[in-house]
């Protein structure tokens, strides 16, 4: 089984996956450049270390697309042999507008397929101490520097507790 396949199966094996926000996350507290936090990825929440922002937007939504799938039927979609991605079309078997955001983000990210943006980024680490370098206005991936590994790379903020 390729990584990315690994990957979501990962991602969506736990009905966990979009419970509770824990109250020191970024996503409930304001995370901005210079503060400290610290991962958060767990086997049934992974997250991916990417070198681009554009990479990072794209794997985490592909990744969360899938846990919510997963969580609201309970069964995962069909995934694409191109792209590596859940297929979504309409009921005349055209594009969906999900399908239209996907497209939109893998092709910003330069890849052209799921399993391609893996193997670019690595697999998130948990409780690594990081420093927060750069948040966009509604961005949902931060650009980090990991203290331990003196490594920067752009992350999921749903992947991240303030400290």
């Amino acid at each position: 089984m390729r990584y990315a396949y690994a990957a979501m199966a990962l991602a969506i094996s736990s009905s966990a996956a979009f419970a509770d926000t824990p109250q020191n996350s970024c996503l409930v507290k304001t995370c901005a450049p210079g503060d400290h936090a610290v991962t958060y990825a767990t086997k049934q929440e992974p997250f991916l270390a990417c070198p681009t922002r554009e990479l990072a937007a794209y794997t985490s939504s592909v990744l969360g697309l899938l846990a919510l799938q997963v969580q609201l039927t309970g069964a995962m979609p069909n995934i694409s042999d191109k792209t590596g991605e859940p297929e979504y079309l309409d009921q005349n078997g055209k594009p969906n507008e999900t399908r239209l955001m996907l497209d939109s983000l893998r092709n910003k990210a330069g890849v052209t397929s799921f399993d391609q943006a893996v193997a670019t980024c690595a697999p998130g680490r948990n409780k690594s101490k990081v420093t927060i370098l750069n948040v966009q206005k509604d961005a949902e991936v931060v650009y980090v520097h990991d203290e331990a590994r003196k490594i920067n790379y752009w992350m999921p903020t749903s992947s991240l507790d303030k400290r």
